[in-house]
């Protein structure tokens, strides 16, 4: 790898409940845009362990993580200059319904979004194309568990 390369890892979590999507609105950066919960993966640290960590933080809330859905590379100014980080992004779903408490000194609000509502919720240039993707893959998700027989209900 070139010495000058800079590279970091983020994670994020596009938690459904009830068809919505949670997204929080930051403080910092880009004040006023809106994110899905996630962060930075730390040395040695797994994506998952990253990802349950970052959300735990931001939002109070445990999650269940799905797969994968989005990744992404963008650039972003660190303490050391220009960094190209590597985003990918999870399907989650609540394991716990509960209170939703904010990291103070990242975001200040917090929506549960369907997708006819995200043109009302500016998003964070990095994501810009994931949370339109989670949209996308939750619904071509449930519409195969529509078909399935075994997940229909009485």
């Amino acid at each position: 790898m070139p010495a000058n390369l800079r590279a970091g890892i983020c994670v994020g979590a596009a938690i459904f409940c009830e068809g919505s999507l949670l997204l929080v609105r930051r403080i910092p950066d880009f004040p006023g845009s809106w994110e899905l919960p996630g962060g930075s993966v730390e040395d040695g640290e797994k994506l998952e362990d990253a990802l349950l960590r970052e959300v735990r933080e931001e939002t109070g809330l445990s999650v269940r993580i799905g797969r994968p859905f989005f990744a992404s590379t963008f650039e972003a100014r660190g303490p050391e200059g220009r960094v190209t980080i590597v985003a990918i992004e999870f399907l989650c779903s609540l394991l716990v319904r509960a209170p939703i408490r904010l990291s103070p000194e990242e975001h200040d609000e917090f929506a549960w979004v369907r997708a006819q509502d995200l043109t009302n919720y500016p998003l964070v240039p990095a994501f810009v194309n994931a949370v339109p993707a989670a949209f996308r893959v939750h619904s071509e998700l449930d519409s195969r568990r529509n078909a399935d027989p075994k997940y229909r209900k009485a």
